[in-house]
């Protein structure tokens, strides 16, 4: 439980393996800790740099920004105990959530957004873009912009986000962009410390609208901003 797919992998090729080979599972159950634990380190590096930069004058060195999507949320939304006793509230509607977090400020932007619309590149581009002109330009437009982001394909690491990033360093808007990805299976990152405040007030609030919901995104804690 909490072990990502390659521990679980190696730990079962582990209780099978013979003498011959314990020590090379051993050695790539090693390297497998070691690149998780390196790019963790340059998360951490990366997060506690941009909180240093922010309160700076004048335009940002780097900017530092992490972005997900949290499995959908199921409207009207009923406290636990309401809940128990009513089955219906699995026929409403589903509502996306997908977090942007600058970490310089520590401040989560959860934007909403109705079923029907897919965590595709085509729906993360303009939230991304909004995210950057609209709720936080001074990390939009910093001289280096560091993303943070998993490795799902569909959604992120394709062509159509890609260009996204070359885009915005052509027009100018930033001098570069580093795009970094989090290990597979070692994804926690700022957009789920978020979450998890959302889905704990979920349990205790009532939310029959748009409206609502926002409401209690927003009160889910400090960092929390809830956006349409």
């Amino acid at each position: 439980k909490g072990l990502c797919d390659t521990w679980a992998l190696l730990r079962d090729k582990l209780r099978n393996a013979s003498d011959s080979t314990i020590d090379s599972i051993l050695l790539e159950l090693h390297n497998h800790l070691l690149y998780a634990g390196e790019l963790r380190d340059v998360y951490r590096c990366e997060v506690e740099q941009a909180k240093q930069m922010w309160f700076k004058v004048g335009r940002l060195e780097r900017g530092c920004v992490s972005f997900d999507s949290a499995v959908m949320l199921k409207m009207p939304i009923f406290d636990e105990e309401t809940q128990s006793g009513y089955h219906a509230h699995r026929l409403g509607l589903d509502v996306n959530l997908f977090g942007i977090v600058n970490e310089g400020e520590e401040k989560q932007h959860n934007v909403i957004y109705y079923e029907g619309y897919k965590h595709g590149s085509k729906h993360v581009c303009p939230m991304l873009d909004y995210y950057l002109d609209k709720f936080q330009p001074r990390a939009g437009k910093s001289k280096t912009l560091v993303l943070f982001s998993d490795l799902c394909c569909g959604q992120n690491r394709n062509n159509i986000v890609l260009g996204f990033h070359i885009r915005r360093v052509e027009m100018g808007i930033n001098d570069s962009i580093e795009w970094n990805f989090m290990a597979v299976g070692h994804t926690k990152f700022a957009p789920d410390r978020g979450f998890g405040c959302i889905q704990s007030k979920e349990k205790v609030t009532h939310c029959f609208d748009g409206e609502e919901l926002l409401s209690m995104i927003s009160n889910s804690a400090t960092s929390n901003v809830g956006a349409l």
